[in-house]
């Protein structure tokens, strides 16, 4: 495994994986592909280092095997918000009752709340990463980024779908056991939180009125059909994820909707593969087809249709 570059990029850091493995230019351009963690999680986790160097190893790989061409990839992970070096107040990473929890009550009352702001927080991240990580690393135009994507899991699933719905300029996203539903999601698990502590209803303090609004504004699911056309998102679950599950998600829906004629288009793609008898965890299985779906539906292509449109 090779070590990333720590870089501050106006008051974020970050870790930049696969600058060694780059050449001096390519005409067929460079992609990065933003690697979000998971809840109680952080870019310093071994793991977040071993999958972003899977990417780009796997990438490289299939780059020399066709002799050079295909874009180059770079692999960047940060703290999302509350996390890691960036966290404030770990209490509030919460849900509304953990399973090792001592306490009497609900551990966090405001867990919609919180997973949505942080939710919603990381996605305007990628947003501001896009505007400044390429003149930051590269000040005299060495590389040009022609596609910037977007996967990450579990919270970092959620984090990608709000991304994708916000972030015109991501071409392409991978959500691992993660949910474009955050109402669906979290009123599934109000519901069936076990009494004493439940079930909730999606009624405020749980759900403010406030919340749900822009719940209804932002969610993936909710937001224009439009948004969505050239994308090309790879879907990845487990069919035994207890957490964050497929159905009460609504990731099944949703993916119908981005597969019929108001979805992604001729231009774009819907793969999903939902792992049977696999809890909430990204499998090397599912790491594989992160892999090949990078090299298939983003690296070996030419330099992106969408991309200049949506800049």
């Amino acid at each position: 495994m090779t070590e990333p570059l720590s870089l501050h990029v106006g008051g974020i850091q970050t870790q930049v994986y696969g600058l060694q493995n780059l050449a001096t230019s390519s005409h067929e351009g460079l992609a990065i592909l933003f690697f979000l963690h998971g809840r109680f999680g952080s870019a310093a986790d071994p793991r977040m280092a071993k999958w972003a160097n899977s990417f780009v190893s796997h990438a490289a790989a299939e780059r020399e095997k066709a002799g050079g061409k295909g874009k180059q990839l770079v692999v960047v992970t940060f703290d999302q918000r509350n996390h890691g070096e960036r966290t404030i107040n770990a209490e509030k990473n919460k849900g509304w009752r953990e399973r090792d929890s001592e306490v009497e009550g609900l551990d966090n009352e405001a867990h919609a709340v919180d997973m949505l702001a942080i939710q919603t927080g990381t996605a305007r991240d990628v947003s501001f990463l896009i505007d400044f990580l390429e003149p930051t690393l590269w000040p005299n135009g060495e590389q040009t980024v022609i596609d910037w994507w977007c996967s990450g899991i579990s919270l970092g699933g959620h984090s990608t779908w709000l991304a994708l719905a916000q972030e015109p300029r991501l071409t392409l996203g991978i959500p691992i056991i993660g949910s474009p539903s955050v109402l669906d999601l979290l009123s599934h698990r109000a519901a069936n939180l076990p009494a004493p502590h439940g079930p909730l209803p999606i009624t405020a303090p749980y759900f403010p009125s406030s919340l749900l609004r822009h719940i209804e504004r932002t969610d993936p699911i909710n937001v224009p059909r439009s948004v969505w056309k050239g994308r090309k998102i790879l879907v990845l679950s487990g069919g035994a994820d207890e957490l964050v599950n497929y159905v009460h998600g609504a990731t099944d829906r949703f993916v119908e909707v981005l597969k019929g004629e108001d979805g992604v288009g001729k231009d774009g793609v819907v793969d999903v593969w939902v792992q049977e008898g696999t809890g909430h965890k990204f499998s090397n299985e599912m790491v594989s087809r992160a892999n090949t779906f990078l090299w298939e539906h983003g690296l070996r292509s030419a330099a992106s249709a969408t991309a200049g449109a949506r800049m």
